[in-house]
């Protein structure tokens, strides 16, 4: 019942709150079949929210089972396809047992060719690189075979999600699609020795995840990736519209980048993280951006007087939305502890404040009774979207006056530096 109320509200909320959303090769899920997609966890909950949204079917998908206690939390989060999955260190070994009966209630999902989901790596941890899989993956395959013998296949699909940044407002999410892996094809093997059969299928699940992340393998690489990774997103020429992209280039692009610093010497890593110091140390000392740098374009005219003719609308928009918005940010910055749960609290928080504002707005606006009111009332969200769109031109204009506004050897300087990393 609330699963088609809540997913489109959800899917306009995603549209918000990322940049851009790219998903790729979903066309390689199979129809009418049981599927399990398993894949690796960034954060909180946002990979099964984007999946559930933008995929053509319905999704189900596992979630901690120490949420499921309260008996409202327990009926709302069911009925949102929500499956609890106990583990040791939430409520330790009393509540393991309940596993049996979701696992049951899994195999009878794929039994009837429903899609689930599964975070193959059995928690969240915001890295650029695969954590160790767990076993459940495998154990629903091969649960479902053993309980369902005449289950002619069941479909583990690896799916790669990967965040430009996992924790920020306006960020990117790219996610990709793998073959399917057949459960048959490990099932006699599973019949003679079922833990050798498991460690096979998991490890060939790595292998597929390994190649649709962008991976940092060494965690002393993290920071001269990322400002490669930045100065790549600099160079990235994509419009506003749509949000939603099944382009895949994205994410080559990045994991090639990952995978070119990976490669490099220690010596050279040396050299470059001196070289990437030096431009950005010039970058920090006027105060700018890689994209103004990687642009090196003054303002035209047409961009000026579009931005003072959208001013007075932005700013109503930005206005309107702020209160909830803020509400959002503040109840993640004061509750979340781990930022693996940053923006998935920031989302849930700022669209459940928006809707209790937007109601509470119309409301007053039914009980004046004054009918322009209305007009106003409908036009307001799409104007606050329109204002992060204006906000990040303006802010954009404001980069490239002071670029603009710098002593030409300074500027050449800095390209040069720029130049220099990249080479």
């Amino acid at each position: 019942m609330l699963y088609p109320i809540v997913r489109p509200i959800v899917r306009v909320a995603l549209q918000v709150f990322f940049k851009k959303i790219y998903i790729s090769n979903a066309d390689k899920l199979p129809k009418d079949k049981p599927v399990v997609l398993a894949s690796n966890h960034p954060t909180a909950f946002l990979e099964p929210c984007i999946l559930a949204c933008f995929l053509d079917r319905p999704l189900y998908y596992l979630v901690r089972g120490d949420l499921f206690l309260k008996p409202l939390s327990n009926f709302l989060l069911r009925d949102l396809h929500m499956l609890p999955m106990f583990r040791t260190k939430d409520k330790g070994y009393a509540y393991i047992k309940h596993n049996f009966e979701t696992f049951d209630a899994c195999f009878d999902a794929l039994r009837e060719n429903k899609t689930m989901m599964i975070m193959a790596e059995g928690h969240t941890k915001m890295v650029k690189r695969l954590s160790p899989l767990k076993k459940g993956t495998a154990r629903l395959g091969f649960g479902a075979l053993e309980k369902y013998p005449d289950l002619e296949e069941v479909y583990v699909v690896p799916v790669g999600v990967n965040y430009t940044y996992g924790d920020r407002f306006r960020s990117e999410v790219m996610i990709n699609f793998d073959d399917p892996i057949l459960i048959r094809d490990y099932w006699e093997a599973y019949q003679a020795n079922s833990n050798a059969a498991t460690a096979d299928f998991t490890e060939e699940l790595r292998k597929r995840l390994e190649t649709l992340i962008i991976s940092i393998p060494d965690e002393a690489d993290e920071e001269l990736t990322e400002s490669f990774l930045v100065m790549k997103r600099s160079t990235r020429r994509n419009g506003p519209f749509p949000v939603f992209s099944r382009d895949v280039s994205p994410l080559k692009e990045e994991m090639a980048v990952a995978n070119q610093v990976a490669a490099l010497t220690p010596e050279g890593k040396v050299q470059v993280t001196a070289a990437v110091q030096a431009y950005q140390g010039e970058l920090t000392k006027h105060g700018l951006q890689d994209l103004t740098v990687a642009r090196n374009k003054p303002n035209s005219w047409l961009t000026t007087l579009l931005l003072a003719l959208f001013a007075l609308p932005a700013l109503a928009g930005y206005a309107f939305n702020y209160p909830p918005m803020k509400l959002g940010k503040e109840v993640a910055r004061r509750r979340v502890r781990f930022i693996e749960f940053y923006s998935s609290v920031m989302l849930a928080g700022g669209l459940s404040a928006w809707l209790v504002y937007y109601i509470i707005w119309w409301i007053i606006a039914l009980l004046i009774g004054y009918q322009p009111f209305y007009i106003v009332l409908l036009c307001l969200p799409f104007l606050g979207w329109g204002a992060l769109y204006y906000a990040e031109h303006l802010h954009r204009w404001i980069d490239n006056k002071r670029w603009s506004g710098l002593p030409i050897e300074i500027r050449k300087n800095i390209l040069n530096l720029r130049n220099t990393v990249n080479r």
